[in-house]
């Protein structure tokens, strides 16, 4: 009976206030999803292979300590994929973040890569505060979830808090000296792990994070992000 009168309640709340597909502005069948098959279907995907030469300002003793770098779709300007993570880091539609981890997954599996655990890019503990989630640990953690790994949530931290780099137009990479550090308490098993990131614009965030962590750890990282943004 419960089922029954939630069913009721869902098709006459959608029936009042449609779910819109973000590509394309129709409506979509389910509230579960934010995008129609055909905007789905037409998602510009980088196609990267397992390495590509993303720009990563790392010293030259650490770069092959990286096995792979790549990102999953291109990021345009208007584009689906710009909506989608507008929507995902400031609206709260969490669906989002989980729906890149499977698609990330996806990606993961048909590479064949297999890691140790997966580090988010961290935010500040004030903008933290401020939105109340970091879109980068839902991704990660779906993605841990498919994959029956760990998402290192509390490894590394951030403790400077930039303006948001988005904003900024210069050469980022002085802002984000010491800007991390990794947990005194704990140390990670050598092993292979995954740096994520939503969004790759300059790579500074992740190759601050990579310097910190490589030069602590005896680890090696494939780094990843959702959208590349050229």
């Amino acid at each position: 009976m419960k089922n029954a009168l939630r069913l009721v309640f869902s098709d006459l709340f959608r029936l009042l206030i449609p779910s819109l597909c973000l590509g394309c502005q129709e409506e979509l069948s389910t509230r579960h999803s934010s995008l129609c098959i055909g905007c789905e279907m037409h998602l510009p995907q980088t196609y990267h292979e397992n390495r590509i030469n993303l720009t990563l300002a790392l010293s030259e003793h650490l770069i092959p300590t990286i096995q792979a770098a790549f990102s999953l779709y291109l990021f345009e300007e208007n584009g689906v994929i710009e909506k989608m993570l507008y929507q995902l880091k400031y609206k709260g539609n969490r669906a989002i973040g989980r729906y890149f981890g499977q698609k990330l997954s996806g990606f993961i599996h048909e590479k064949n890569m297999i890691f140790d655990g997966i580090i988010g890019v961290p935010l500040h503990r004030k903008r933290l505060r401020q939105r109340g989630y970091n879109q980068v640990e839902i991704i990660g953690k779906k993605l841990g979830e498919i994959f029956g790994i760990p998402y290192l949530e509390n490894h590394i931290e951030r403790i400077k808090n930039t303006l948001p780099l988005s904003q900024i137009k210069t050469n980022r990479k002085p802002l984000l000296v010491d800007a991390f550090r990794c947990s005194a308490r704990t140390q990670l098993p050598h092993g292979h792990y995954l740096l994520l990131d939503d969004i790759y614009i300059t790579g500074s965030p992740l190759s601050a994070c990579a310097e910190v962590l490589l030069e602590k750890e005896n680890i090696t990282l494939t780094i990843a992000s959702i959208a590349l943004r050229i």
